[in-house]
């Protein structure tokens, strides 16, 4: 889960970061920053980049069953009813 980590307006610029570890020293951290003029669209920005530092660790799953893919016909009886 991520955590706002600091929120700073510093020459005429926001600076947005989020952290998965705010407690751990910013040198050690990971943090998904954002900055912009505009205090909304550097939050956006970093909420974004948040976004992208998941995708590039998550796993990618691969099934360990092989895969079959369904036939495209109808079942039918055979059985002699006589």
């Amino acid at each position: 889960m991520w955590r706002l980590r600091r929120l700073v307006y510093d020459g005429g610029e926001w600076l947005c970061s989020l952290s998965r570890h705010p407690d751990v020293p910013i040198e050690f951290d990971e943090p998904a920053e954002g900055r912009h003029e505009t205090r909304a669209v550097a939050i956006l920005l970093s909420l974004v980049e948040a976004k992208r530092l998941l995708a590039a660790t998550a796993p990618v799953s691969v099934p360990s069953v092989p895969q079959v893919r369904p036939v495209a016909a109808d079942p039918f009886c055979c059985d002699n009813f006589r």
